[in-house]
């Protein structure tokens, strides 16, 4: 009924298709997940070896939202907040560097 609209998540970002299109090209798996709202970052990204990063995209100058600072406190993974396509991958090449055990047939 009255949810405070801030929770929800607003439109993509004007650099949000090009930061994913361009990760997908380097051999990389983006997931749209900006609609998932209550702060949750904009996209996921798996890396080459399994590692799950995500990102928040925002524009050049532009701040995080009080729900998004809040999940950022939050969350204990890999959380970057992003403006390029250069940015992004970037981050992921650096966390593909990691060596990765599974367990379980993982």
């Amino acid at each position: 009924m009255g949810r405070d609209k801030s929770y929800f998540a607003r439109k993509k970002d004007a650099n949000h298709i090009e930061i994913v299109d361009a990760l997908n090209r380097a051999g990389y798996a983006a997931y749209d997940t900006h609609k998932q709202g209550f702060g949750f970052p904009d996209i996921l990204v798996v890396g080459k070896n399994k590692l799950t990063v995500l990102f928040e995209i925002k524009l050049s100058g532009e701040k995080l939202t009080e729900q998004e600072d809040k999940f950022r406190l939050r969350y204990a993974g890999f959380l970057h907040t992003v403006t390029s396509a250069e940015d992004a991958i970037k981050w992921m090449d650096y966390y593909s560097e990691f060596q990765l055990e599974y367990k379980n047939g993982r």
